[in-house]
């Protein structure tokens, strides 16, 4: 399936869109993907790569690709979301590497008018990288 583009969807832009693909968009769930380039802010150029703590925005980035899409087919405005906060943000690596392709997936928990719960995951490959369930709140602005 063809999608919009991702700078419709989300309010991110320029360096801080951190998303490259989406793969797919159901009604309770995201897949996208990413690869790691060092245009990342949160870079670190002494090691090479991006520390695994940042897995959480793109969990998050993801979330906010979903929501957005659906606003975007229902015609309504996109909203702003907010992160209000991760459960066992668990992570299987200590670095994203550079030019590694990571895929995000974040399966809907619950949603009610205004927030969101979604279970989240990293992966590369095979390989789990991270885990999280996140909470979010989202505002029209």
């Amino acid at each position: 399936m063809k999608y919009p583009p991702i700078t419709d969807l989300i309010l991110h832009s320029g360096n801080m869109q951190f998303i490259d693909d989406i793969i797919k968009i159901t009604d309770h769930n995201i897949i996208c993907q990413s690869v790691i380039k060092p245009h990342n802010p949160y870079w670190d150029h002494k090691s090479n790569c991006l520390p695994s703590w940042i897995g959480i925005e793109f969990m998050a980035q993801s979330i906010a690709i979903w929501s957005g899409y659906h606003y975007y087919i229902s015609n309504q405005k996109i909203p702003m979301g907010l992160l209000l906060g991760t459960r066992n943000y668990n992570s299987y690596t200590h670095k994203f590497n550079l030019d590694e392709t990571i895929i995000m997936q974040a399966e809907l928990l619950i949603k009610n008018v205004s927030s969101a719960a979604f279970k989240c995951s990293i992966h590369a490959q095979e390989n789990l990288l991270a885990e999280s369930q996140i909470n979010i709140f989202e505002k029209q602005i």
